[in-house]
């Protein structure tokens, strides 16, 4: 457990969630704000923000994969790094929401929690979920409204 006991001014960032779905990212500064840190904890992406960084760990998740057999149910998460993973799939993914995949072949495009559920209550497989951090350093607050209206409600991170 970390903590917070200093303070630091970051950015507070929107994103175009309609660009977004279409898988562009367009991201506008909409101010600043305090926000608690601490050095125990480390920065949003700090790590893995290249472009190399991300094949890097696409490659591995597909490598691990293949030595997991197929018979895998995969929920991935949003993002950029996410959706290089969901690229080395070889699917058309979404960039801001969960998709799942079983036997390397999409099951749900922008999966609702009502997907997900139905897809793992069908499968008693095993199931691993994918996710990252998504943004830049710092506190992130978002709010998701699901794109698929008929299909339950999606919970934002």
């Amino acid at each position: 457990m970390s903590t917070f006991t200093e303070t630091s001014i970051r950015e507070v960032l929107d994103i175009d969630e309609e660009a977004y779905r279409k898988n562009e990212l367009n991201v506008r500064i909409k101010g600043e704000a305090v926000v608690p840190v601490s050095p125990a904890v480390q920065d949003g992406k700090a790590t893995s923000s290249s472009v190399d960084a991300k094949i890097d760990i696409a490659e591995r998740i597909i490598d691990d994969y293949r030595a997991q057999g197929k018979d895998v149910l995969y929920i991935i998460g949003p993002g950029t790094t996410t959706m290089e993973v969901k690229n080395k799939f070889g699917f058309d993914g979404t960039l801001l929401g969960v998709d799942a995949v079983r036997n390397g072949i999409l099951v749900k495009k922008d999966a609702s929690e009502k997907h997900l559920l139905e897809a793992l209550q069908e499968f008693e497989g095993k199931v691993a979920i994918i996710v990252s951090p998504i943004g830049q350093p710092g506190i992130h607050i978002r709010k998701r409204e699901p794109a698929d209206k008929s299909g339950g409600h999606q919970r934002g991170g």
